[in-house]
């Protein structure tokens, strides 16, 4: 098989990895269960608008159990807004899987580009996110913080298609505009949504311990994934890219489960 043919039949299974992380989370998510009242707790897989509506529907039609079933919805909702804590775990380490960065320099030059175009790309995307960042905190306040969870993880999958894809400076440079988006709208908005979770459930003051676990998640995903990109580097150096975009669709289906 000649090389030109072997890198395009790996694209088409790149390309087919890209859609089944968007639809794999989809298929594989548990449905909501329909539940009656009196098994509303016991049953229910995960909190849902059916257990909560079946609850309400107790309380039209057996006062005296008023107070047992507004208790129980108050635990459905905690347990829902607790789940935001652990999908943001997942988050942050599928943020700062950077399969690319330690081969970036060799990709660039296999693609004719010298050191200063390499630096201007990199103050590109650090000048996008500085223009962004504070437009993207109104857009959080205005919009919400799981709509720039959506919307950066959005952006990012483009960014890294045109990585996959791109040949030229001026590509790569579209690249790192929409990267530099798509940072800057997520920068803060998994803070702010792991700060407003703890302040809901009272334990705002654990907000430290749990941002440093965070941090630490990154570190380790940052390195592993360095590791894994530079291996699978030595066969082809795009390949690093199309692991990041896959890895970033899924980031994309994580943005969207948020309470």
């Amino acid at each position: 098989m000649s090389r030109t043919k072997k890198h395009t039949n790996l694209k088409i299974i790149f390309i087919f990895c890209l859609f089944f992380s968007y639809f794999a989370p989809h298929c594989l998510r548990r449905e909501p269960c329909q539940v009656s009242a009196s098994t509303a707790l016991g049953e229910c897989s995960y909190p849902n608008q059916n257990a909560i509506d079946a609850i309400v529907s107790q309380v039209s039609t057996n006062s005296p159990n008023i107070s047992i079933a507004f208790n129980q919805i108050s635990y459905l909702i905690l347990y829902s807004i607790d789940s935001n804590l652990w999908k943001l775990y997942f988050l942050r380490g599928l943020a700062f899987a950077w399969f690319p960065i330690p081969t970036i320099l060799l990709f660039y030059q296999s693609h004719g580009l010298n050191l200063e175009q390499t630096v201007l790309l990199k103050t590109i995307f650090s000048l996008s996110v500085l223009v962004l960042e504070v437009p993207s905190g109104y857009v959080a306040d205005r919009l919400g913080r799981k709509f720039c969870l959506v919307a950066g993880s959005s952006v990012w999958i483009i960014g890294w298609l045109f990585y996959c894809f791109g040949d030229s400076f001026a590509i790569f440079a579209m690249a790192e505009i929409l990267s530099g988006i798509a940072a800057s709208l997520i920068s803060g908005a998994d803070t702010a949504i792991a700060y407003e979770t703890l302040l809901q459930l009272n334990r705002e003051r654990y907000y430290r311990q749990y941002q440093g676990r965070l941090v630490a998640v990154a570190g380790i995903s940052e390195a592993v994934c360095g590791l894994v990109g530079a291996a699978i580097a030595q066969v082809n150096l795009n390949y690093p890219f199309y692991l990041q975009t896959v890895c970033k669709g899924n980031l994309f289906w994580f943005c969207t489960d948020f309470n």
